[in-house]
């Protein structure tokens, strides 16, 4: 019994499918490294912090600032003691990359200045396939929308507080007004 010899030829054509095949590979690699950084830079990336500011009239505000992608329908909640604020920061619930507002409020500050308020922001990317809700001690969390649900005009912050403070007792909170006193571009 001899050994199989295989001419110099027929390897050529084993290492040129082979070498196609790990071409092929790394291009599917980078088409989907591309898509990644693509979605990256088109995520919102809300940053808020609620400010207290004390002195003869004690006032709440609400700094936003967007570090990513455009954000639409931007959303946020304050509740303190007995008191909420809500709604869309004016003149448009549409955040650019960069931007950043400071929304005042008509919320009386906690006695102890180091008690957390409860408060959230959300947002829409820009296809409206995704809601983003940024709290203070949870992570981001992403809800991905589908079907009706990305086509429904009512799918903003105010219909997810429940789940993100579910010991508040909504029916029994003031309604505080609100008004934006700063905005950046």
């Amino acid at each position: 019994m001899q050994p199989a010899l295989i001419h110099t030829a027929e390897w050529a054509a084993v290492a040129s499918a082979a070498l196609a095949a790990f071409a092929a590979g790394a291009s599917w690699a980078s088409v989907w490294q591309n898509r990644r950084e693509r979605l990256a830079a088109a995520t919102p990336e809300l940053h808020f912090e609620v400010i207290y500011l004390t002195g003869e009239e004690p006032k709440v505000r609400l700094s936003i600032a967007n570090n990513g992608g455009a954000a639409k329908n931007v959303y946020f909640c304050i509740v303190i003691g007995s008191e909420v604020s809500y709604g869309h920061p004016q003149p448009t619930a549409f955040f650019r990359p960069g931007e950043s507002r400071i929304v005042g409020t008509q919320l009386t500050p906690p006695p102890s200045l180091s008690e957390k308020p409860k408060a959230m922001v959300a947002c829409h990317d820009t296809p409206g396939s995704r809601l983003y809700v940024f709290t203070q001690d949870k992570p981001v969390l992403t809800y991905r929308l589908r079907g009706l649900r990305r086509t429904r005009k009512n799918v903003d912050g105010e219909s997810w507080l429940h789940e993100y403070f579910p010991d508040v007792e909504w029916d029994k909170l003031t309604w505080k007004s609100y008004k934006t006193e700063e905005r950046t571009t």
